[in-house]
């Protein structure tokens, strides 16, 4: 029999493409199966932009900075651990460090440790179940970095994310957008490490620091708020 894939009465193994924009919260245990339903779609013969192996590539942050560094692209000191004294070590090593879910957005369950005060109870309390200890060093910005948006192989244009009384940028942490110039050495960065996961679209995070950019991370589900906004 036929096989088909219908959403509110649409089947949309008929259609030419289909533009992926959100597959709701990445933690969300349905996201598995959406992406299988890519696939599926895939499989008939249907395009999918992004492509369901490139969001299964950047949905997982383990993966996303296990695939940046493995393209050379240049991310924050990271530490990933099942351990929680080898978490509570990796705090005192890198001296601050963001502690981040493995599946979050918009900065969501982002928790800033340093060596003072209580870091293993703070690690503790703030570990999700099943997930490991994923550490990264707090990377001193002035309270900017910047998002580049990139369709296939190029960069199209940047925004910087201005935070407001926080040390996260993130507009839901009261930040706000602001124009940014995109040069040569930015675009060239943001495309290397966009190509590294074959994303259609995507955002690509990036902090300016003293000895150069690095690379946060790269959206699965780029924005356009921002590019637009800004």
């Amino acid at each position: 029999s036929r096989r088909s894939v219908r959403c509110a009465g649409v089947d949309l193994t008929a259609m030419d493409a289909v533009v992926v924009k959100k597959l709701g919260p990445a933690d969300d245990p349905r996201t598995a199966g959406r992406i299988a339903i890519l696939e599926e779609l895939e499989l008939v013969g249907v395009r999918v932009f992004s492509p369901a192996a490139a969001i299964t590539r950047a949905v997982d942050r383990v993966r996303m900075t296990l695939t940046l560094a493995a393209a050379g692209i240049r991310v924050p000191s990271t530490v990933i651990t099942g351990s929680l004294d080898d978490a509570e070590s990796a705090v005192e090593e890198l001296g601050a460090a963001v502690l981040k879910p493995v599946f979050t957005s918009k900065g969501r369950g982002m928790l800033l440790l340093d060596r003072r005060g209580p870091v293993r109870l703070r690690l503790r309390g703030a570990r999700r179940p099943g997930e490991p200890f994923y550490l990264q060093r707090f990377v001193a910005t002035g309270g900017k970095d910047l998002g580049i948006a990139v369709v296939g192989d190029q960069a199209i244009g940047a925004y910087a994310r201005v935070a407001s009384g926080s040390w996260l940028t993130t507009t839901s942490a009261g930040g706000s957008y602001e124009a940014h110039p995109l040069d040569w050495g930015l675009a060239d960065i943001a495309t290397r490490a966009a190509r590294a996961f074959g994303l259609d679209y995507t955002v690509v995070d990036v902090a300016l620091t003293a000895s150069g950019p690095v690379v946060y991370e790269v959206s699965a589900f780029g924005g356009f708020r921002g590019l637009w906004e800004a």
